[in-house]
């Protein structure tokens, strides 16, 4: 019934689409292996905590995300664990917002070795529940959406120091169904 269904949405010119919720970090890698390497790094994940809107304003976060980095043609890839607590030092007019100060330990195992370190983010964060439909479709969002920053600096199992600056973006639960046919 579920295939029946899917092929008739699909006959119609209709898509069905979801997006997990997900936390995705962003940027420039810089490390003191043999003199200094300049990289890209990415940590893609998950925070627990994200999908309650009981917990909006929480004290703390944590984060269990996969890794990667590239030096040149090398690739590294592992996981990587981030907790700390969160602060709200900046006031916003908009009562369904906040700017969150995050700093955190945050531990990784990668391909290469494994590191310890402290990461300070920064976020304008809103808890976003609901849903919209037109012409073209519907779907509803769930969690909550955030953008921001953040500087990180760690130490290597293997005597290396790694400094690391970039984005951060937070990604609610996002589905539905886009129709391009009507």
């Amino acid at each position: 019934m579920r295939c029946f269904l899917l092929l008739l949405a699909l006959a119609a010119g209709c898509v069905p689409y979801a997006i997990p919720p997900a936390t995705v970090d962003v940027g420039g890698l810089r490390s003191t292996e043999q003199g200094t390497r300049t990289g890209i790094h990415v940590d893609a994940g998950f925070s627990p905590m994200q999908l309650m809107p009981t917990q909006f304003n929480r004290r703390w976060d944590a984060m269990l995300a996969g890794s990667f980095d590239r030096f040149g043609s090398h690739n590294t890839w592992g996981g990587a664990v981030a907790a700390g607590p969160i602060f709200f030092p900046f006031p916003v007019n908009n009562p369904d917002a906040r700017v969150r100060l995050l700093p955190q330990v945050i531990g990784r195992l990668s391909t290469d070795a494994s590191s310890i370190g402290a990461r300070v983010a920064i976020e304008y964060v809103t808890f976003t529940s609901g849903s919209a439909s037109d012409s073209n479709g519907g779907g509803v969002s769930y969690g909550e959406a955030a953008i921001g920053g953040y500087i990180e600096s760690g130490y290597r199992s293997d005597d290396e120091l790694v400094i690391t600056a970039g984005l951060t973006l937070r990604i609610p639960v996002i589905a539905g169904v886009s129709c391009c046919l009507h």
